[in-house]
Protein backbone atom coordinates (compact mmCIF):
# COMPACT_ATOMS: atom_id res chain seq x y z
CA UNK A 1 0.00 0.00 0.00
CA UNK A 2 2.79 2.60 0.97
CA UNK A 3 4.57 1.60 -2.40
CA UNK A 4 1.61 2.56 -4.62
CA UNK A 5 1.40 5.98 -2.36
CA UNK A 6 4.86 6.81 -3.52
CA UNK A 7 4.60 6.13 -6.99
CA UNK A 8 0.93 7.71 -6.87
CA UNK A 9 3.01 10.76 -5.60
CA UNK A 10 6.02 10.23 -7.79
CA UNK A 11 3.70 10.08 -10.99
CA UNK A 12 1.46 13.38 -9.50
CA UNK A 13 4.98 15.36 -9.23
CA UNK A 14 6.01 14.31 -13.09
CA UNK A 15 3.05 15.18 -14.53
CA UNK A 16 2.92 18.32 -12.83
CA UNK A 17 6.50 19.40 -14.01
CA UNK A 18 5.78 18.04 -17.68
CA UNK A 19 2.29 20.83 -17.49
CA UNK A 20 4.53 23.61 -16.05
CA UNK A 21 7.25 23.08 -18.32
CA UNK A 22 4.65 22.46 -21.60
CA UNK A 23 3.08 25.70 -21.10
CA UNK A 24 5.99 27.47 -19.92
CA UNK A 25 6.51 29.15 -23.95
CA UNK A 26 2.36 30.37 -23.90
CA UNK A 27 3.53 33.78 -25.48
CA UNK A 28 7.28 33.08 -25.45
CA UNK A 29 10.24 33.47 -22.74
CA UNK A 30 10.98 37.31 -22.99
CA UNK A 31 9.85 39.66 -20.83
CA UNK A 32 9.81 42.13 -23.18
CA UNK A 33 10.13 40.74 -27.33
CA UNK A 34 10.68 44.12 -28.20
CA UNK A 35 13.36 45.29 -25.65
CA UNK A 36 17.04 44.13 -26.35
CA UNK A 37 18.64 42.42 -23.86
CA UNK A 38 21.85 45.00 -22.34
CA UNK A 39 23.07 42.39 -19.68
CA UNK A 40 25.93 40.13 -20.46
CA UNK A 41 28.40 40.78 -22.89
CA UNK A 42 27.80 41.86 -26.78
CA UNK A 43 28.77 38.43 -28.12
CA UNK A 44 26.81 36.88 -25.47
CA UNK A 45 23.76 39.57 -24.06
CA UNK A 46 21.41 37.81 -20.95
CA UNK A 47 18.53 39.51 -19.24
CA UNK A 48 19.24 42.11 -17.20
CA UNK A 49 15.96 42.74 -14.78
CA UNK A 50 16.81 46.24 -14.34
CA UNK A 51 16.79 47.94 -17.85
CA UNK A 52 14.84 45.07 -20.04
CA UNK A 53 11.58 45.67 -19.05
CA UNK A 54 9.58 47.58 -21.06
CA UNK A 55 7.50 50.16 -19.48
CA UNK A 56 3.89 48.39 -19.35
CA UNK A 57 5.75 45.57 -17.31
CA UNK A 58 6.82 41.98 -18.79
CA UNK A 59 4.33 41.40 -21.93
CA UNK A 60 5.91 38.78 -24.00
CA UNK A 61 4.40 35.75 -21.75
CA UNK A 62 1.07 35.43 -21.82
CA UNK A 63 -0.78 34.75 -18.63
CA UNK A 64 -1.83 31.22 -19.75
CA UNK A 65 1.71 29.97 -19.24
CA UNK A 66 0.43 29.93 -15.37
CA UNK A 67 -3.20 30.12 -15.85
CA UNK A 68 -3.77 26.29 -17.39
CA UNK A 69 -1.38 24.75 -14.99
CA UNK A 70 -2.48 26.03 -12.05
CA UNK A 71 -6.06 24.92 -13.53
CA UNK A 72 -5.43 21.65 -14.42
CA UNK A 73 -3.27 20.99 -10.66
CA UNK A 74 -6.18 22.32 -9.20
CA UNK A 75 -9.04 20.07 -10.54
CA UNK A 76 -8.15 16.60 -8.70
CA UNK A 77 -7.27 18.99 -5.43
CA UNK A 78 -10.76 20.53 -5.44
CA UNK A 79 -12.22 16.99 -6.25
CA UNK A 80 -10.23 15.04 -3.18
CA UNK A 81 -11.13 18.34 -0.91
CA UNK A 82 -15.29 17.98 -1.82
CA UNK A 83 -15.19 14.67 -1.90
CA UNK A 84 -13.69 14.82 1.74
CA UNK A 85 -17.24 15.99 2.73
CA UNK A 86 -18.68 12.78 2.26
CA UNK A 87 -15.93 10.72 3.89
CA UNK A 88 -18.26 9.10 7.35
CA UNK A 89 -16.03 10.46 10.83
CA UNK A 90 -13.35 8.10 11.99
CA UNK A 91 -13.38 5.51 14.38
CA UNK A 92 -10.92 6.84 16.57
CA UNK A 93 -11.88 10.75 16.21
CA UNK A 94 -15.64 9.16 17.14
CA UNK A 95 -14.12 7.93 20.59
CA UNK A 96 -12.01 11.07 21.30
CA UNK A 97 -15.43 12.83 21.17
CA UNK A 98 -17.00 9.92 23.53
CA UNK A 99 -19.51 8.94 21.18
CA UNK A 100 -18.53 5.23 21.57
CA UNK A 101 -22.44 3.90 19.86
CA UNK A 102 -21.61 5.82 16.57
CA UNK A 103 -17.54 4.38 16.83
CA UNK A 104 -18.56 0.96 17.21
CA UNK A 105 -21.46 1.01 14.36
CA UNK A 106 -18.28 2.99 12.17
CA UNK A 107 -15.52 -0.04 13.11
CA UNK A 108 -18.46 -2.32 12.42
CA UNK A 109 -18.97 -0.60 8.67
CA UNK A 110 -15.57 -0.28 7.79
CA UNK A 111 -14.66 -4.46 8.91
CA UNK A 112 -17.94 -5.68 7.56
CA UNK A 113 -18.90 -7.58 10.84
CA UNK A 114 -22.18 -6.78 13.09
CA UNK A 115 -21.16 -4.13 15.96
CA UNK A 116 -21.23 -6.89 18.53
CA UNK A 117 -18.02 -9.35 16.84
CA UNK A 118 -15.61 -9.80 19.41
CA UNK A 119 -12.82 -8.30 17.13
CA UNK A 120 -15.00 -5.08 16.81
CA UNK A 121 -15.17 -4.92 20.42
CA UNK A 122 -11.60 -5.79 20.58
CA UNK A 123 -9.99 -3.15 18.43
CA UNK A 124 -12.83 -0.46 19.66
CA UNK A 125 -11.34 -1.39 23.29
CA UNK A 126 -7.50 -1.03 21.49
CA UNK A 127 -8.22 2.19 20.37
CA UNK A 128 -9.75 4.00 23.60
CA UNK A 129 -7.12 2.66 25.69
CA UNK A 130 -4.66 4.16 23.12
CA UNK A 131 -6.34 7.61 23.68
CA UNK A 132 -6.75 7.55 27.43
CA UNK A 133 -3.25 6.61 27.72
CA UNK A 134 -2.30 9.65 25.65
CA UNK A 135 -4.31 11.86 27.93
CA UNK A 136 -2.52 10.84 30.63
CA UNK A 137 0.74 11.34 29.70
CA UNK A 138 -0.68 14.64 28.18
CA UNK A 139 -1.95 15.55 31.37
CA UNK A 140 0.80 14.25 33.14
CA UNK A 141 3.44 16.29 30.73
CA UNK A 142 2.14 19.23 29.57
CA UNK A 143 -0.15 20.01 32.54
CA UNK A 144 -2.69 23.26 30.74
CA UNK A 145 -1.11 23.52 27.48
CA UNK A 146 -3.73 23.53 24.58
CA UNK A 147 -4.26 24.08 21.29
CA UNK A 148 -0.65 25.42 19.72
CA UNK A 149 1.31 25.81 22.92
CA UNK A 150 0.59 21.90 23.33
CA UNK A 151 0.99 20.76 19.57
CA UNK A 152 4.24 23.07 19.83
CA UNK A 153 5.12 21.22 23.30
CA UNK A 154 4.79 18.22 21.60
CA UNK A 155 6.90 18.51 18.69
CA UNK A 156 9.61 20.36 20.31
CA UNK A 157 10.55 18.11 23.42
CA UNK A 158 11.51 14.97 21.79
CA UNK A 159 13.84 17.24 19.66
CA UNK A 160 15.20 18.46 22.57
CA UNK A 161 15.57 15.43 24.25
CA UNK A 162 16.91 13.94 21.19
CA UNK A 163 19.44 16.33 21.01
CA UNK A 164 20.56 15.53 24.86
CA UNK A 165 20.55 12.34 24.44
CA UNK A 166 22.91 12.50 21.26
CA UNK A 167 25.13 15.22 22.22
CA UNK A 168 29.41 14.54 22.89
CA UNK A 169 30.63 15.56 26.31
CA UNK A 170 33.75 17.22 25.14
CA UNK A 171 34.10 18.11 28.99
CA UNK A 172 36.08 14.94 29.43
CA UNK A 173 39.72 15.32 28.31
CA UNK A 174 40.98 12.79 25.68
CA UNK A 175 44.52 12.45 25.24
CA UNK A 176 45.55 12.12 22.03
CA UNK A 177 49.33 11.02 22.73
CA UNK A 178 51.42 9.22 20.88
CA UNK A 179 50.27 6.30 22.80
CA UNK A 180 47.41 6.23 22.27
CA UNK A 181 45.77 4.83 19.00
CA UNK A 182 42.92 6.70 17.66
CA UNK A 183 40.07 3.50 18.45
CA UNK A 184 40.58 3.98 22.09
CA UNK A 185 40.86 7.97 21.75
CA UNK A 186 37.60 7.58 19.74
CA UNK A 187 35.78 5.31 22.80
CA UNK A 188 36.85 7.77 25.20
CA UNK A 189 34.05 10.20 23.80
CA UNK A 190 31.03 9.78 26.52
CA UNK A 191 27.64 10.25 25.04
CA UNK A 192 25.48 11.75 27.15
Amino acid sequence: MLKMRIVSITIGILASFWIDYGTHYIGGTRCSPNVPYTGGTSSSPSFDPYTDVGPNGCTGQSTAAWRIPLALQILPALILGIGMIFYPDTPRWLLLQERDEEAFRALAKLRRFPSDHPSIVSEALDIKASILLENTYTRDNYNGATGFKLHAAQVSLPLISLYQKTRVDFGKSISLSSQTNPVSAASQLVVA
